[in-house]
């Protein structure tokens, strides 16, 4: 067995009493573990199946591993900032696709502080996501606005 990150070796019997550990569905040695951020993204897995396989049905899967591919390289490309490092970030949004997403963590106590702290950073971004708003469904059409973003709520799912 070989670090995913640095090619050590270990003895797969070995593995338990290693410190290896499995971060993003990886084997890393315990040398690495602390250079690589722990992320979700459950396409990982999916993401390495095997192309040269010669079974007829998985022809039609091909467009469905494509697209788990490229989710799976999406989430282990992305980067999380601090608020203090992404007021200092310069970056052209202007030629490019950007997207932000933000646990807020209920609309009612952080929104404000949300939009105030999101226009000091001079930075505007295609898209912005926000989890846990916390909000039902009669506050969603005249509260809660942004400047120059449609407003868009999913279901609360239970």
């Amino acid at each position: 067995m070989a670090c995913s990150n640095c090619s050590k070796i270990i003895h797969k019997k070995c593995f338990k009493n290693s410190k290896f550990a499995i971060h993003n569905a990886k084997e890393l040695c315990p040398s690495c573990i602390p250079d690589i951020p722990r992320r979700y993204n459950p396409f990982l897995d999916c993401s390495s199946a095997d192309e040269g396989t010669d079974h007829f049905y998985d022809n039609e899967l091909q467009d469905e591993i494509t697209s788990i591919r490229d989710a799976a390289a999406v989430l282990e490309n992305c980067k999380s900032y601090f608020k203090k490092s992404l007021k200092s970030l310069e970056m052209d949004t202007t030629a490019n696709f950007s997207s932000l997403f933000y646990n807020i963590d209920g609309n009612k106590s952080n929104f404000d502080t949300f939009v105030s702290e999101l226009s000091s950073s001079n930075m505007k971004f295609s898209v912005i996501g926000l989890a846990e708003t916390n909000i039902g469904k009669d506050e969603r059409s005249s509260l809660y606005k942004m400047d120059n973003y449609k407003s868009f709520y999913g279901e609360k799912i239970s």
